[in-house]
């Protein structure tokens, strides 16, 4: 992905997603190592998986992370040792209102899933900043966040986007 910021240490931002802070948010900075990650986060390289990302089905791995703010754990994926995404759910006890409003109008909507359920409109992408955030358009409340350097929508469409799927649930709503 384009780099937009150059000129920022790795470690600034990591040591801020770390700490869940998304104020003033602009990205990972260009060049973020798993290495980098380990310096902040506690990676489990044992966790690991593989799948591919973005439109173009391009092969990426991951391999889970952990930070005091994420209590279910971050999902970091990467190409070679260049981290493309980090994957987070959260937990949020109140509406992202106040980050959502600093944030302003996302460039894109994107219809999503909140588990089984879909929910028009509840991808929230900032490519510019950076982020993506999945958003309950009734409650405002943020499930799950994705982070990754700056870039275009479509560079992020292509490449970082996570394929997600939706199930139905069986008829009758049982198992």
């Amino acid at each position: 992905m384009p780099a937009a910021d150059s000129g920022r240490s790795t470690a600034d931002p990591l040591a801020a997603l770390a700490r869940r802070d998304l104020r003033g948010w602009r990205g990972l900075s260009p060049g973020t190592t798993v290495a980098d990650v380990a310096a902040v986060f506690a990676v489990d390289r044992e966790f690991a998986g593989a799948s591919p990302l973005g439109a173009r089905f391009e092969p990426a791995e991951w391999m889970a992370a952990s930070a005091d703010a994420f209590p279910d754990g971050v999902r970091i994926w990467f190409r070679g040792e260049h981290v493309v995404l980090f994957d987070a759910q959260l937990e949020l006890d109140a509406p992202g209102d106040s980050l959502l409003a600093e944030l302003g109008e996302p460039e894109a909507r994107w219809d999503a899933a909140l588990g089984p359920v879909p929910l028009a409109g509840s991808e929230w992408v900032y490519p510019d900043r950076g982020l993506t955030l999945y958003v309950d358009p009734e409650t405002r409340r943020i499930d799950r966040l994705l982070a990754y350097e700056p870039t275009t929508l479509e560079t992020y469409a292509a490449v970082a986007r996570p394929h997600t799927r939706v199930d139905p649930l069986p008829e009758g709503g049982g198992v």
